[in-house]
């Protein structure tokens, strides 16, 4: 039995753009905030008119973003994977301790979508605007936004 979508891959070029074949829709995604500027979540941008295959830009210097233009080859990527093939723990700091969960935290891994700022999960310095009043243990229901870095067990 075939599925909708067998066909649809991203290829990562060797220094070079992500290719996306399939006709996968695309759209910028922006962040909502609360009136406190705290993010609350996302809205769907522009989109993009569906197509079969498209190059995204991976060196992000293209001037036709996010669409690759060839700039790569003129400023000579270098596209090598460099993550780190450790375990996760070994990068993670500190533990938060909440009721139902536990969080631990890689900065460096962070997508910087400020939801741990509105969750109040976090008490390090990249979510500055913790308070008193804000902070919080972690729970379920927090740990479902946290969109990169942070592990919930």
């Amino acid at each position: 039995m075939t599925k909708k979508n067998d066909g649809m891959k991203i290829k990562i070029c060797a220094d070079g753009p992500y290719t996306v074949y399939g006709g996968i829709p695309l759209s910028e995604q922006i962040l909502v905030p609360d009136a406190e500027g705290l993010s609350t979540g996302w809205h769907e941008g522009k989109k993009y008119p569906l197509q079969e295959e498209y190059d995204l830009c991976r060196c992000g210097h293209s001037k036709n973003k996010p669409f690759c233009d060839g700039t790569h080859g003129d400023i000579f990527f270098d596209g090598a994977e460099t993550a780190s093939r450790e375990p996760f723990d070994t990068h993670a700091e500190p533990k938060t301790v909440g009721p139902e969960l536990v969080l631990t935290d890689v900065v460096a891994l962070c997508a910087m979508a400020r939801f741990c700022d509105r969750l109040a999960a976090l008490g390090t310095t990249r979510a500055p605007r913790i308070t008193p009043k804000r902070r919080k243990l972690p729970s379920r229901k927090s740990a479902t936004a946290l969109p990169g870095g942070c592990i919930a067990r």
